[in-house]
């Protein structure tokens, strides 16, 4: 028989205690989500002007590069998290080859379990969450046990099986918990820069992205500005997302 799992008010308390103590060096690796995005802004201002083609270009290449980087941004936040004293924090910050032997295995699980959640998805809905819980944890056990492909899938629906009510409701509060941090640092954000650049050029930009109709310099200019604005609370509080993930993992574990 199983034991009970973490309690959701511990569960997020536990998480956010462990962001505020460790939050420089979970910054030190989740700022590095800005890279992209801040090379998108200079390339989007410094080409579309004059080229815009070849702007959109770089600018579609740059967002894919994104991607692909952001996966070793989430293998050492991960490992962060699962770290259990600043020695392993410093070696795993310290070393720039950590995350990469795991890249391709956790690349092709990313890519499994997506296609198994639309898959449920576009038969009803709520396959596609039960899939969705039953794989969430696919991934860091790719990264922390060295588990590929269907068996990384296979071991997270087993190490969910019997609890699945309880593991949604612990995914689900810290998720939202996530969302209204995203949320809320990006009215703020708006707020400041439209205290700065004028709220009507804020609004100018947000309709620009949201309304354009055909391409012009200025549209991509927007797009890139809100790509990384947008990108920022992400940067911020995805490390805090991640760690409620792995101390429930961790706790799957422990009371199996």
């Amino acid at each position: 028989m199983t034991s009970p799992l973490i309690p959701v008010r511990e569960l997020v308390a536990d998480s956010w205690n462990h962001y505020v103590k460790h939050w420089n060096r979970l910054m030190e690796a989740s700022l590095w989500l800005l890279a992209f995005p801040f090379l998108i802004l200079v390339a989007a201002f410094a080409l579309a002007p004059y080229n815009l083609n070849a702007a959109l270009s770089v600018f579609t290449l740059l967002s894919l590069l994104d991607g692909l980087f952001g996966i070793w941004i989430t293998i050492r936040l991960i490992k962060l998290a699962l770290a259990r004293n600043p020695q392993e924090e410093g070696a795993i910050l310290g070393n720039l080859k950590t995350g990469w032997n795991v890249y391709l295995p956790l690349l092709w699980v990313t890519i499994l379990d997506g296609l198994a959640v639309l898959a449920g998805t576009l038969l009803l809905f709520f396959p596609g969450i039960w899939v969705g819980v039953l794989f969430a944890f696919a991934q860091i056990m790719t990264v922390m046990e060295n588990r590929r492909g269907l068996q990384a899938l296979a071991a997270s629906a087993a190490l969910v099986k019997g609890r699945w009510w309880a593991t949604l409701w612990r995914i689900v509060v810290p998720g939202a918990f996530f969302m209204l941090l995203v949320y809320a640092t990006l009215q703020a954000i708006s707020f400041l820069v439209g205290l700065v650049a004028g709220f009507d050029t804020v609004n100018q930009v947000m309709n620009a992205v949201v309304e354009a109709e055909t391409l012009t310099p200025e549209v991509l200019k927007a797009n890139a500005i809100s790509v990384f604005f947008g990108r920022l609370p992400e940067a911020m509080f995805l490390p805090l997302y991640l760690l409620a993930l792995t101390k429930l993992y961790r706790s799957l574990k422990e009371t199996r």
